[in-house]
C-alpha cells in the first residue's frame, strides 16, 4: 500500500544524476583512471574532443572503460529513490554523462529510471520521456 497520495504517484520523480545521486565527477574519475590503465584509450578519447569540438558534452566519455560499481553514490538519494519507485512512482533522470553509462548506472543500483537528458557530441540530447523504446 502507498503512502503517497494518488496525485503524487502520477507524477515522476525528476533527479539530477551528477547532482543528486553521484557523489564525485565520475567522467572526471574515470579519466584519470583510463590515463593510467588504458592511456591509449583516454587519448582517443580525448583527441575525439578535441575533433568534435563538443564543450560542455561529456559524450567522449563514451569510448573510455566505465564500471558503475567503481562510482560512489549518495546512499540517501539512492534509497529515496527505490522508496519513490516501490511506491509506483516513475524515476526520471537527467545526465550530462553519455546514455550508455547512465543506462548502466541504473542497472548497477537497481532503479528502472527514464531518461530524459544526455550528452551526445552536438551536446545535451533531450530525449523522450519513453527513451527505453528509442533502441
Amino acid at each position: 500500500m502507498s503512502s503517497l497520495p494518488p496525485s503524487m504517484i502520477d507524477r515522476p520523480a525528476i533527479a539530477d544524476l551528477e547532482r543528486d545521486i553521484l557523489r564525485v565527477d565520475i567522467g572526471l574519475e574515470t579519466a584519470i583512471a583510463a590515463l593510467k590503465t588504458r592511456p591509449l584509450a583516454a587519448l582517443g578519447a580525448l583527441a575525439r574532443l578535441a575533433v568534435t569540438g563538443a564543450g560542455q558534452s561529456r559524450a567522449f566519455l563514451g569510448d573510455l572503460p566505465f564500471d558503475p560499481a567503481d562510482a560512489l553514490y549518495d546512499r540517501d538519494a539512492v534509497t529515496a529513490l527505490k522508496a519513490e519507485q516501490a511506491q509506483g512512482r516513475r524515476i526520471r533522470i537527467v545526465s550530462r554523462l553519455p546514455q550508455n553509462w547512465v543506462e548502466a548506472i541504473g542497472r548497477h543500483l537497481g532503479i528502472d529510471w527514464d531518461i530524459l537528458a544526455v550528452s551526445t557530441e552536438e551536446g545535451v540530447s533531450v530525449l523522450s520521456a519513453d527513451s527505453k523504446e528509442q533502441k
